[in-house]
């Protein structure tokens, strides 16, 4: 095991030992590395600013489901994807096409609009 990832275990067990210093120590060490792993997936600095946020926040949560059986920086990275990746599949699904600043083009089998409107009496009384 190597001297960050004693530390990373010592930190986390710290912050869930209730010591939230720890946990700044940890996103301290880490965030340069998880910040460059969301601007590569998102591929813009805004967005992997708030995946890098999120990441953190969910690590916050959810320290107390990390298991030692690998490096806290193989969870935290695997956290830092996972976000990324729902952000990716939020965006998509919010993509739309805008509409159009101008109306439909009229029917050109409706003819003008002054006979259609002439015709309308004589339509409700074949109704």
């Amino acid at each position: 095991m190597t001297s960050r990832a004693a530390e990373d275990i010592e930190l986390i067990n710290r912050y869930l030992g209730g010591d939230i210093a720890a946990f700044d120590e940890l996103v301290r060490a880490h965030e340069d590395r998880v910040f460059g792993i969301c601007l590569r997936m998102m591929r813009d600095r805004e967005a992997a600013l708030d995946a890098v946020q999120e990441t953190f926040v969910t690590v916050f949560r959810k320290a107390d489901r990390y298991q030692a059986k690998a490096a806290f920086s193989t969870w935290l990275y695997r956290v830092a994807v996972n976000t990324c990746y729902d952000q990716l599949r939020k965006a998509k699904r919010r993509r739309a096409e805008p509409l159009p600043d101008t109306p439909d083009p009229a029917d050109p089998r409706a003819g003008a609009p002054l006979s259609a409107a002439a015709l309308r009496p004589d339509i409700e009384t074949a109704l």
